[in-house]
């Protein structure tokens, strides 16, 4: 494990198939990597905001390793490792992406911004 990425997580796509006959559709969602090597940690919103009274949605940073992974926006992290971290099992969506520079022998890292992801209902 690289120094200081003390996390492994999951990547997942989702997909919105058509509406089914009711009008809805289920997300559907593809594991893309296990076991990617992660470090995340809170954005601190700015005080203007915050003294506005301006709601904000909690953002999150990320490194993930190694750096040569398809990953777009939208995609999801799911944190699996460790178990005892207080984020374990929770998704977050991918909202920007910054690669590192990359060396032919070295993949680098992916700097992620995110938002926490939120089921809107228990049987997805």
């Amino acid at each position: 494990m690289v120094a200081g990425l003390n996390m492994r997580a999951k990547v997942w796509r989702y997909s919105f198939a058509s509406d089914d006959d009711v009008g809805g559709s289920q997300p559907s969602g593809t594991i893309l990597y296990t076991g990617i090597e992660a470090r995340i940690q809170a954005i601190k919103p700015t005080y203007v905001l915050l003294e506005q009274g301006v709601e904000t949605e909690h953002l999150f940073s990320a490194v993930l390793s190694p750096g040569n992974l398809s990953i777009r926006e939208r995609d999801e992290v799911e944190i699996t490792n460790p178990v005892g971290h207080p984020d374990c099992g929770k998704k977050f969506r991918i909202k920007g992406i910054q690669r590192s520079d990359d060396l032919p022998n070295r993949p680098g890292f992916l700097l992620l911004t995110m938002t926490r992801s939120d089921v809107a209902h228990a049987n997805q």
